[in-house]
């Protein structure tokens, strides 16, 4: 249903607001010269800029004291075809005019009870973007009389258009009151369309402000440009796909990072001002950039509409610098902006959108990085502070693929080690360290693949099922080389009684004594025969009360081979499908390991033992695997012995044992 209230309506109000408007000049007092004011007399946009003006800095009867923390209009007021003004930033940081004319009130709008204001906004920069823009969220819009009927915070779901839907200034007072609420983050809520009633759907389309089609498809919230910086082209659009699940409903852009250690200024967030809120900032800095609404003391709300919506929150919150408003017909057009340093805290998510506490800093978890480049002895160390712990693990991985990749300057094949310690506090409040190094080669993409098994242990600590733990800090050292190096099992030997070695059959049982030491000898070759062939022993002991047993001994390159047969690809001179197997498992084979690891675990001790108990990629292993009769079934055990060497193995081999007196 859209309200109207009596006796204010259409273009009889539209030239009361103006009359209004233009008195609102007459006492902007010490603002503009009376050269100057006699100058804008003429101009069509005289009054828009004069309450724009009183709206921002001057006391007017209405106005609140502190005119950035203004009072609310009551929307029930408001008629269709009143002229409203307001305020967001194309470029820059100073916010500029525009002006709104009110098309109606759609009851219950936005959720029960909480209305939303239907408005065509008009200024020079909304036609150079083609319509409402994405990032002027939170955009605040003033009555004639200096209060503020609310924020910009929905647009038409089929873009662009000038039709902007505003979220009620009584709803965002709620919001700036709130009591403070404990920072426990939970999953963002899902937002969907808001259909548009027939009537209105007519008045839209008649009046020209939107096609059928954008009138019958509804309104949406606004999405949020996101500000990723860190990550090059090629990566940004996998980064966001993985970032979706922890920052939905944003449009990821490429952006200027934001020094861990920059210092911001709280001054710089004004009322239709850009505000950024960020998951992270450093070397990676990944930010949502919306507009302040009001700034009422050392409080600010913006955006109109929810983040996520998850209650409470605990990202950063920055100042920024708009760089353009980009054209895109396909999707709406969106602003591009650099977040600058935290000058506050994102304490509140909720409907009528989000309030931040200024000049508090952040709780953040430090990641840090040394990466080096055996190519070239380049070497970076890089920082990135984490604020929200939810995409702790995904936005590590980025933090570390983003120096990997701007040390190692490539995306292909290559050889990298990587020594990673994750740091945490448990529920008890006792200190856990997870101290971690593994080896990886690929033919592919070296850096991106050097990341896997590191997340997976920061997610499995993160999402563990046995107590509440923080992570406090993580540390990557990292060295890596174009140079494609690997191993492949080319032969296993075992010592038969009289001493010699021989190839054990893949089909006969090879005969053991119960209570002896089983002696094998395992070949590794080197990829395409670059450098020399290894040998490595391995012993397994024979439980001495196996005999009459029968099992099979595994020996595996890596954290657990690639399950071909030993050798299949060492004569392999090609650079296609038979090596990518092998490359990738060798590369992500742990993250198996940790999946098994997590799911095999007693308790949350037992988690970070298995962790940190990680079988690395240069290792080869020799596994025993008997299985016994006994009255209540067959009983299995194993005993594991391991070896590692100076590269990734790859290989498998796999053969049957009969356990003799």
């Amino acid at each position: 249903m859209i309200s109207h209230a009596p006796g204010r309506r259409g273009a009889s109000t539209g030239a009361v607001g103006t009359a209004a408007i233009a008195g609102a000049a007459l006492i902007t007092a010490g603002l503009v010269t009376s050269a100057s004011a006699a100058a804008d007399a003429d101009h069509p946009r005289a009054g828009h800029r004069a309450v724009v003006t009183a709206a921002a800095g001057a006391t007017t009867p209405g106005v609140s004291p502190d005119a950035a923390c203004p009072d609310p209009y009551p929307a029930d007021e408001l008629t269709d075809g009143a002229l409203l003004s307001g305020l967001t930033v194309e470029s820059g940081t100073d916010p500029e005019p525009f002006e709104a004319t009110v098309i109606g009130i759609l009851d219950d709008g936005i959720a029960p009870d909480v209305d939303m204001i239907l408005v065509e906004a008009e200024s020079p920069a909304i036609e150079r973007a083609g319509g409402i823009w994405s990032g002027m969220s939170g955009s605040p819009v003033y009555a004639d009389d200096g209060r503020l009927v609310g924020a910009i915070a929905y647009g038409l779901t089929q873009s662009p258009s000038n039709v902007a839907g505003i979220t009620p200034a009584a709803h965002l007072h709620e919001l700036l009151d709130r009591p403070d609420a404990a920072t426990a983050e939970k999953e963002p809520a899902a937002t969907g369309t808001v259909d548009l009633p027939a009537a209105l759907q007519e008045t839209l389309v008649t009046s020209g402000a939107a096609t059928e089609d954008q009138a019958g498809a509804g309104m949406r919230a606004l999405p949020l440009p996101l500000a990723v910086s860190g990550v090059g082209p090629e990566r940004l659009p996998e980064i966001a796909e993985r970032m979706e699940e922890h920052l939905p409903r944003t449009r990821v852009y490429p952006a200027g990072s934001t020094d861990a250690d920059a210092e911001g200024s709280v001054e710089d967030i004004v009322a239709g001002g850009n505000l950024a809120a960020a998951a992270s900032f450093g070397d990676v800095t990944s930010a949502a950039v919306g507009t302040a609404t009001m700034v009422c003391g050392d409080r600010t709300v913006a955006f109109g509409h929810p983040y996520m919506q998850t209650g409470a929150s605990s990202m950063s919150v920055h100042p920024a610098i708009a760089l353009l408003v980009q054209q895109d017909n396909a999707f709406g057009p969106f602003k591009v902006a650099n977040p600058h340093g935290a000058v506050g805290v994102l304490d509140q998510d909720r409907l009528a959108g989000v309030r931040a506490r200024l000049g508090e800093q952040p709780q953040a978890t430090p990641i840090t990085s040394t990466v080096t480049s055996l190519d070239d002895d380049g070497s970076r160390d890089g920082s990135t502070q984490v604020t929200m712990d939810r995409a702790l693990p995904d936005l590590a991985l980025s933090h570390l693929l983003a120096n990997l990749d701007r040390v190692f300057d490539a995306i292909g094949a290559g050889t990298a080690e990587l020594h990673w310690v994750i740091q945490g506090t448990r529920a008890s409040g006792e200190p856990f360290t997870v101290d971690v190094a593994n080896t990886y080669a690929s033919q592919h993409d070296i850096a991106y693949e050097t990341t896997f098994d590191a997340y997976d242990q920061l997610w499995s600590i993160q999402e563990n099922e046995f107590e509440d733990v923080e992570i406090t800090g993580v540390d990557y050292t990292a060295t890596v080389s174009s140079a494609f190096k690997r191993y492949s099992v080319t032969a296993v030997e075992v010592r038969g009684p009289d001493g010699g070695y021989r190839e054990p059959s893949e089909q006969d049982p090879t005969r053991i004594q119960a209570g002896s030491t089983l002696d094998i000898r395992v070949t590794l070759a080197p990829y395409r025969n670059h450098g020399d062939t290894v040998t490595v022993d391995l012993s397994a002991d024979v439980p001495e009360d196996a005999a009459g047993s029968f099992g099979w001994l595994d020996i595996n390159g890596g954290s657990g081979g690639d399950g071909d047969e030993m050798g299949d690809d060492t004569d392999d001179e090609s650079d296609g499908p038979d090596d990518e197997p092998d490359d990738e498992k060798a590369a992500s084979s742990p993250v198996d390991a940790i999946g098994r690891a997590t799911d095999t675990a007693a308790d949350f001790e037992g988690l970070l033992d298995k962790l940190a108990g990680l079988t690395p990629n240069n290792s080869v292993s020799a596994i025993l695997t008997v299985e016994s009769e006994s009255d209540t079934g067959f009983e299995t055990s194993r005993s594991t012995a391991r070896e590692e060497v100076d590269q990734v193995v790859t290989g498998s081999f796999s053969f049957p044992i009969e356990i003799v007196r």
